[in-house]
């Protein structure tokens, strides 16, 4: 019985490995500018970094909906936004 359990939960499994697509979201891992990823706290991931509707850069301590975060900021304590200078 226990060889026939096995052989059921194998294709349960095997589509847990699927790759994904090529071109998706999943390849290619997000970047960000050099001055943001610089004053991030130690180990923050990239993934958990995004721009709000202003631009400005914001990292992620839980998900919610809609994103909110705390807002990305440089040595003299300014928020780092899309189209400042530097980015």
């Amino acid at each position: 019985m226990s060889r026939f359990l096995s052989f059921l939960l194998l294709p349960l499994v095997a589509a847990c490995a699927v790759p994904p697509p090529p071109g998706s979201d999943r390849d290619v891992p997000p970047t960000l500018p050099a001055e943001v990823a610089s004053v991030l706290p130690p180990g923050t991931p990239v993934s958990s970094v995004f721009q709000n509707t202003d631009g400005c850069y914001l990292f992620s301590i839980e998900r919610t909906d809609p994103p909110s975060g705390f807002q990305v900021r440089d040595a003299n304590g300014i928020p780092i936004c899309e189209g400042q200078q530097g980015l």
